[in-house]
């Protein structure tokens, strides 16, 4: 995921940096019991400020008007884990990565999870569901599914 800044002109003089982001999306940007702001892009957003020497102002937003909200100068920077696509290059500029993920399911050593739901043509079956003519997918080499 990347910093994405617009027309992120922010320099180390600068008194605010106004920090975009959900604030409902655990465990990245979320609101604790007591009302404050926590979570990894929060961290991510304190430590940018941290560097050019800025106060921070979170704003939250919701997703779908996060690049709208953006170019319309209500915040200078989105911080809130937003891949990278053609379509939103188009429209605003990112950072390189700060987080890199990868998901996994995670069982029971006993359950050994061999099958995985596999899309495919907007297709989905559940774990280890047979496929038609009985067949099953399985992980190959290197944790790649093979098959879908």
């Amino acid at each position: 995921m990347a910093l994405i800044a617009g027309a992120f002109s922010v320099s180390a003089q600068a008194e605010t940096l106004r920090v975009g982001m959900e604030c409902t999306y655990a465990p990245f940007n979320y609101r604790t019991a007591d009302g404050e702001l926590t979570g990894y892009d929060v961290d991510v957003a304190k430590g940018v400020a941290g560097i050019i020497g800025a106060d921070l102002e979170f704003v939250c937003q919701k997703w779908d008007g996060m690049i709208p909200a953006l170019l319309a100068n209500k915040f200078d920077l989105i911080v809130a884990s937003m891949s990278i696509t053609e379509k939103r290059r188009v429209k605003i500029d990112f950072s390189g990565p700060y987080r890199i993920s990868v998901g996994r399911l995670v069982g029971k050593k006993e359950r050994r999870l061999q099958y995985v739901q596999c899309r495919r043509l907007g297709e989905r079956r559940r774990l280890g569901e047979r496929r038609r003519f009985g067949e099953r997918r399985r992980f190959g080499e290197r944790g790649r599914l093979q098959g879908c």
